[in-house]
């Protein structure tokens, strides 16, 4: 039994051995706070304190639902809002690696990586680009989640257990009105990968930032993504890749409060 429910029950056992004294008390405490000068329960006085503590409850609500309303208005204001209309575009600097150097201590802060372990030594760079339809850039990003299968066969590449980095990466490559999030992802089972078509889908987070704060902006991405080959060596092979936008869906967004 849980400290809780061990708790309620004691409760309980006691306001049952001690109500038929505790309820005629109350009662009592009740009828006097309400008498008038003669000494007699005044129905006229009850009611006036009831408004009175009715007006507090009311108020303390007011302000509550004032101080929400100008939350939700920051919250509209500065988070991510991108174009979801899918488009084909070509993205350059895209690489996959078969003898990739991972570092956890040496990873760039514009680079969010994804890991199965430390000794992983093959990996799928990728420069992802969004545009925004509101003008809001935003400081950082982060990947909650990412799945990676062939179109040819449906099959899962990555690994199950994989890890995302702790602290978000920052966005400093700006095109037009968009964004570039780099992301590296380093898993053995990408060298299974071989002149494929790919489908890709992540969960991203955006951080616009405020002064005592900032918005996070959650989106789902998908996408089709095919490699314009420009074999290094034996390998890696790297070049542009194109991208076929699938769908991108906002799955809400909230002010997140700065800790110094």
């Amino acid at each position: 039994m849980n400290k809780k429910r061990f708790f309620i029950i004691i409760s309980l056992i006691l306001f049952g051995c001690f109500s038929p004294y505790l309820v005629p008390w109350i009662i009592n405490v009740f009828l006097f706070l309400f008498r008038n000068t003669s000494g007699q329960f005044d129905l006229s006085i009850f009611w006036s304190a009831f408004s009175g503590v009715a007006t507090f409850f009311l108020g303390i609500v007011a302000l509550g639902q004032t101080s929400i309303f100008r939350k939700n208005d920051l919250v509209l204001s500065h988070k991510v809002i991108l174009y979801k209309i899918p488009e084909v575009h070509e993205e350059k600097y895209n690489k996959i690696e078969k003898s990739y150097l991972y570092r956890l201590g040496s990873i760039p802060k514009n680079i969010f990586i994804v890991f199965a372990n430390e000794d992983s030594k093959a990996a799928l760079s990728l420069k992802v680009r969004f545009v925004t339809a509101n003008g809001i850039i935003p400081k950082q990003f982060r990947i909650k989640s990412i799945t990676i299968r062939t179109l040819k066969e449906n099959k899962m590449i990555l690994s199950d257990d994989l890890k995302y980095q702790k602290d978000p990466a920052d966005i400093i490559d700006l095109n037009e009105k968009g964004f570039n999030c780099n992301i590296d992802i380093a898993d053995e089972k990408l060298r299974e990968i071989n002149y494929e078509d790919l489908y890709i889908s992540f969960q991203i987070s955006f951080y616009s930032d405020l002064n005592n704060g900032f918005i996070e902006t959650d989106y789902v991405y998908g996408c089709n993504i095919d490699f314009i080959i420009k074999e290094d060596d034996d390998l890696n092979f790297s070049g542009r890749a194109n991208f076929k936008d699938l769908y991108i869906h906002e799955n809400g967004s909230r002010f997140i409060k700065k800790i110094f």
